[in-house]
């Protein structure tokens, strides 16, 4: 039990000092802005197991940096955005066994890893904007401030797929990859 609570107390303390990631909710289809849910049930939220998703493709997916690293749980890995300049419309998407309750998007929007002495996440692109596409069409535009290394998202939507297409980055002092450390989500 003190395990448990020692372990609650470390969480708390995660969520407290994340930086805030910013939320631009834009209807650009049909009921693309929903609201926050209502107390529905009282189910908590959590990651979505790996067993829940069926697929994740990609625009581009090389041997270096490879899809694979976008949800393998390790910072130290990236996918690299890398079929157009700046990786600009380059997109990765979930596909999920069946319809899942989205809470959050949880996710590292840069390269999370000093390395010698150089921090890779200002180093490399990192994003600055992107719209997440859902199974139904609709839309939800998502910004960073730049300076977050891992952030949740608020996302309240039912869906069996989620595009994540890069829309502008912060640009590398050293590279013009556009990284992306790890992507997931929380659901109901």
């Amino acid at each position: 039990m003190k395990q448990l609570t020692f372990l609650g107390l470390i969480l708390l303390v995660i969520l407290a000092v994340m930086p805030a990631c910013k939320q631009k909710a834009k209807a650009e289809s049909p009921n693309a802005a929903q609201a926050a849910p209502t107390a529905q049930s009282n189910n908590e939220k959590h990651l979505l197991w790996p067993q829940d998703i069926a697929s994740v493709t990609a625009s581009v997916d090389t041997q270096e940096y490879p899809l694979a690293n976008i949800n393998d749980g390790r910072q130290t890995t990236v996918w690299v955005a890398s079929g157009k300049p700046s990786g600009i419309g380059d997109w990765v998407e979930f596909t999920f066994n069946g319809t899942k309750d989205i809470q959050d998007l949880v996710i590292t929007p840069g390269f999370d890893m000093v390395q010698k002495g150089a921090d890779l996440f200002t180093a490399n692109n990192s994003l600055k904007r992107a719209v997440l596409t859902f199974a139904d069409g609709s839309t939800q535009t998502v910004e960073f401030t730049g300076d977050e290394r891992r952030c949740v998202l608020p996302v309240f939507k039912q869906t069996s797929s989620v595009r994540l297409t890069i829309s502008e980055v912060f640009p590398g002092t050293k590279w013009k990859d556009t990284c992306i450390g790890e992507m997931s989500f929380n659901v109901k």
